[in-house]
Order: structure tokens, then sequence, then C-alpha cells
């Protein structure tokens, strides 16, 4: 599923810059939710990360917000592997 999922995994807060590109996680981001986002080219990475400083409690609170976000996201996956493998095996057992 990617590296972003992996980031998430460990609570800290996420930056990830605005890019248009799309991974598995994409469906999971919402900026200034559960990810802190930047510009492409990171010309307001620095005033971003003051942002954060001045306002820790939003930082923490978004932290928090992707650590959860991550947990329903993987429960979810999971789900869906539980489902195809289930179907997998039937599929195996009705093979004569």
């Amino acid at each position: 599923i990617g590296r972003l999922p992996e980031l998430f995994k460990w609570g800290g807060l996420v930056l990830k810059n605005n890019s248009s590109f799309l991974c598995a996680a994409t469906p999971l981001l919402k900026p200034w939710e559960n990810f802190v986002p930047f510009q492409p080219d990171g010309s307001d990475f620095e005033a971003v990360v003051e942002r954060l400083i001045r306002e820790d409690d939003k930082a923490q609170a978004i932290a928090e917000q992707g650590f959860l976000d991550f947990q329903q996201y993987m429960q979810y996956n999971n789900l869906l592997i539980l489902i195809l493998l289930r179907i997998s095996i039937v599929a195996i057992l009705s093979i004569d």
C-alpha cells in the first residue's frame, strides 16, 4: 500500500507536498484534517512549519486524526482481503 500509510501508522504529524501523485492511500488524505499539505516546490514549507509550531494543539490534533484514519483504513483493507480470500477458497473448493 505504499509508504504513506506507514507514516500515519506511527502517529506522527505527516507533512506531504500537494502533488497530483496518486497512491492506494490517496482516499485517506484530508488536508489539514489528517495531514499537512505544502506546495510541490516547497516554497511554503517553512511557513507551514512555523504555523505548526505556533499552533501546536492543531498539529497534535492533525497527527492524532491521521493515526485514527489510518486505523480505519487498515480495518477496511483487511476486511476486503479477508473477503477476497474467502471467495478464493470457495472458488478453489468448487473446482471438480
